[in-house]
């Protein structure tokens, strides 16, 4: 299974099942956040769904994070063809931004931006990668690759149905947040806590009087996984989604 804790644009090469660097000197994407004009993109997306650059969209079914918010995973993949194709320097942008029921858009992010230039193996994918936080409701989700080199671009349109949890403990927990809103690009641990993150749920507790909450952690797996690092980074994410989510009584 894929992490579901990546920051917002992650990317990553896919060859066969396994995530590693092929020899022969691929430089990993350097991050950086161009500007795309509001106008530009509203045009495209007015202009209807197209794919001049091949790729493959995957969206998630939503599903419950450890810290009480419901999420839906976005995924592009672009085969090596497409690059070894025409070896230039490859300058993509990759977006997506989601409407409410009245077309409003929802989040106004940055595209992210990484450029390819050396040759792929033939069997490797592009992948990239990002996670909207989404309170339950309706909504129209645009898709866009755009090459700035050879100026194609791939834009598709989905709707994303995202229904509150049945038997729900928290009835009404959502009713703050803002309608989506993406995981933020982190290193360490604060890619799990994602402190950008502006939406807090509705978690009131009544009291008679002032309460003082401590809440002790421990980070430690059980003993039988004593020493195994993926358990361990298992349950350190695990921790830190409830903490989060106790955080915000």
């Amino acid at each position: 299974m894929r992490p579901r804790f990546y920051g917002r644009g992650f990317a990553c090469l896919f060859f066969c099942a396994a995530l590693l660097a092929p020899a022969g000197g691929y430089a990993w994407p350097t991050p950086r956040k161009p500007v795309l004009s509001p106008s530009l993109f509203e045009e495209w997306v007015k202009a209807g769904p197209i794919a001049q650059i091949p790729w493959a969209v995957t969206i998630d079914k939503p599903y419950l994070r450890n810290d009480q918010r419901l999420a839906v995973d976005f995924a592009v993949r672009v085969p090596a063809n497409y690059f070894n194709s025409n070896p230039q320097k490859h300058e993509l942008l990759w977006l997506v931004r989601v409407q409410d029921e009245s077309g409003a858009w929802l989040n106004d992010d940055d595209p992210f931006d990484t450029t390819v230039e050396s040759p792929l193996p033939d069997d490797a994918e592009l992948e990239l990668q990002t996670t909207a936080l989404m309170a339950p409701g309706s909504y129209r989700a645009a898709v866009l690759l755009y090459d700035r080199g050879s100026q194609a671009r791939s834009l598709s349109i989905h709707e994303v149905r995202v229904a509150a949890p049945r038997g729900d403990a928290l009835p009404g927990s959502f009713r703050t947040l803002p309608r989506a809103e993406f995981l933020a690009s982190s290193d360490g641990l604060d890619a799990l806590y994602q402190p950008k993150l502006l939406g807090r749920l509705w978690l009131p507790v009544e009291t008679r009087r002032a309460v003082a909450v401590e809440i002790l952690v421990n980070f430690s797996p059980s003993q039988q996984f004593t020493g195994q690092l993926a358990a361990t980074y298992r349950n350190i994410a695990r921790m830190i989604g409830a903490l989060k989510a106790l955080s915000e009584i």
